[in-house]
């Protein structure tokens, strides 16, 4: 960042209308990644709009500091998908030399239900002793045996279907406690 607070937006300069998908599940994602030696004060944010800009979302966290995910996806939340949808990016801090941000393919998709997992019980899944269910979410922690780490999908999914297409595999994640680097 080196101009103006209004630099900092990167927003899409039209409505998209996404009032058909009204109900279900839209999807946000893109490739991003960062340059430079980022500090923590370095971060992403995004917002949407459901009225063509003139009001915006929270700004949402992306990323922060070094080592971003390679690939970011988002539920679009219900009251967004409209006809006058909108999306943007947020700079904050950035501005150390050579401190960069990068985005790539953003895509909006609507999820079609091949397959969905609420993570509650194992039901379709092989579990290794590693992993249990806290607060509705798989949680995984490495105690024992090497065999233990896996969590597998306990049946095969038919994408036959979908040959030629994009098929897009997606999850929420989250860590806690203090983890170690390698």
């Amino acid at each position: 960042h080196s101009g103006d607070e209004s630099d900092r937006y990167l927003s899409m300069n039209s409505s998209l209308d996404l009032s058909e998908y009204s109900g279900r599940e839209v999807i946000v994602s893109w490739d991003q990644d960062e340059g430079g030696r980022l500090e923590s004060g370095d971060r992403l944010y995004f917002a949407f709009s459901g009225d063509g800009g003139s009001s915006w979302s929270s700004d949402i966290e992306a990323f922060r500091d070094d080592n971003p995910p390679a690939s970011f996806s988002y539920t679009i939340p219900a009251e967004y998908v409209t006809a006058n949808f909108r999306m943007r990016f947020y700079l904050e801090g950035f501005g150390g030399s050579g401190e960069y941000c990068y985005l790539d393919n953003i895509t909006i998709s609507v999820f079609s239900g091949i397959f969905r997992d609420g993570c509650s019980d194992f039901d379709n899944w092989d579990a290794g002793g590693d992993w249990g269910i806290s607060s509705g979410e798989f949680r995984g922690h490495h105690s024992g045996d090497e065999s233990d780490r896996y969590l597998t999908m306990n049946s095969s999914l038919d994408l036959s279907e979908y040959s030629g297409q994009e098929v897009i595999v997606s999850w929420e994640q989250d860590e806690g406690g203090r983890l170690e680097s390698g």
